[in-house]
């Protein structure tokens, strides 16, 4: 290889090939020594971008690096509640505030959002004279909000001046930080279409749990519609508020009641949800368990079978550092010693039951493994869930457990 001389700069040596083209060419001494700088430039800047990333580089030599920004809580909860304007859902916003929320958590109040033009076939649309969150968009001269984008718009707008004056004052008085999240229903306005939108949004911001409440009148309508839409097809636990169940008078302490049909895991699993997610501080835990007579091997059936399930249960409450939560458990055993669960009929001998331990201890909250999951348990099982849903007069939340769901 050959020296160039550059002026202002020291030797530097080109690249045979390099070398070779400017004798081919017969290059001016004035252009060879441009093409000396700006390879001797470029050479400087690789050496200088390697010399930052070696390993044997000196902290003095290193450019001092940026504080990465602090990750997010990873056990901050989403919590959603629906929201329209009704005393209902106020109330349950308020139950929320009071016996699920902690400091923290992110608080969406999911509000659905329906072109009022459409026509409407929803379950709690009563006819003339009756009230729905809609039916004071309906008067509205369409012209004045100019294309669909905008009109959209201005019923959000209203919706937001509705939900500050439902829930505002609840919010303020308890300094809960919070955000209104619209929900678009597509298609004509239906309790499947506004459920749908619900499950839908709740997902898409990874709630831990949906809160919706129960009631005759408005979109959020009562259990059969758009309340029964969401806990049959919610990919989060839903917890449904029968009316005036917030201003039920609890227990003291009180108490999470728990309720498992046959499923030993499923109940585990509901007891660390719930010791998660809906136990306060000082309250207590009690279980209702009903076995499958019949099975063959069930170690929760005969005597010291509630014992085991006070441990099972127990355990997970250590585990989950709720050790000191004190535990009952009740062995519920309908129809005749030895007969199959499949072959009671659950709405007379087990729902109603469910209901009244439900009263008898005044549960805070109500905590039921969801059942009907395919035809056939929706057939055997499904009508404790569907019958607790109508009757129960306390919060109840309706969780899927992993292992049911798989």
């Amino acid at each position: 290889m050959r020296s160039c001389i550059c002026a202002a700069t020291s030797p530097v040596r080109l690249p045979k090939e390099c070398q070779c083209l400017i004798e081919k060419l017969q290059l001016p001494e004035a252009c060879r020594a441009s093409i000396a700088a700006r390879y001797r430039s470029t050479s400087l800047s690789r050496s200088q971008a390697l010399r930052a990333t070696s390993p044997s580089m000196t902290s003095a030599e290193q450019t001092p690096k940026q504080a990465a920004p602090p990750l997010a809580h990873s056990s901050q909860r989403v919590l959603a509640i629906a929201v329209d304007d009704t005393a209902d859902a106020r109330e349950a916003l308020e139950w929320l505030l009071e016996k699920v929320a902690r400091p923290g958590d992110s608080l969406k109040l999911l509000h659905v959002i329906s072109d009022p033009r459409s026509p409407s076939t929803a379950v709690g649309s009563m006819g003339p004279g009756s009230h729905t969150q809609w039916s004071s968009f309906r008067g509205g001269n369409e012209e004045s909000y100019g294309t669909r984008q905008s009109y959209m718009s201005g019923l959000q707008e209203k919706a937001n001046q509705m939900i500050k004056r439902r829930f505002g004052p609840a919010l303020k008085g308890a300094g809960a930080a919070h955000e209104v999240v619209f929900a678009m229903e597509r298609g004509t306005k239906s309790a499947a279409g506004i459920g749908e939108a619900i499950c839908s949004k709740a997902q898409e911001l990874k709630a831990g749990m949906l809160l919706i409440a129960s009631h005759g009148r408005g979109v959020l309508a009562e259990y059969g519609s758009v309340a029964k839409y969401c806990s049959d097809n919610a990919s989060v636990p839903v917890l449904m508020m029968p009316p005036a169940s917030a201003s039920l008078e609890p227990a003291d302490p009180e108490v999470l009641l728990v309720i498992a049909l046959a499923d030993l895991p499923g109940l585990e699993e509901a007891v660390k949800f719930g010791a998660e997610n809906l136990l306060g501080e000082g309250e207590r835990v009690s279980v209702l368990f009903v076995p499958d007579q019949a099975a063959a091997g069930s170690d929760v059936i005969g005597p010291g079978s509630g014992h085991r399930i006070e441990l099972a249960v127990q355990g997970v409450l250590d585990r989950a550092d709720k050790g000191n939560v004190p535990v009952d458990v009740q062995i519920l055993a309908p129809g005749q010693p030895g007969q199959a669960l499949d072959t009671v009929d659950m709405t007379m001998d087990v729902g109603p039951d469910i209901c009244k331990k439900a009263q008898e201890i005044q549960a805070k909250s109500v905590l039921l493994l969801h059942h009907g999951k395919g035809m056939i348990r929706d057939l055997v099982f499904g009508s404790v869930t569907s019958h607790t849903s109508r009757n129960c007069k306390r919060p109840l939340m309706l969780f899927r457990a992993k292992t049911q769901a798989s």
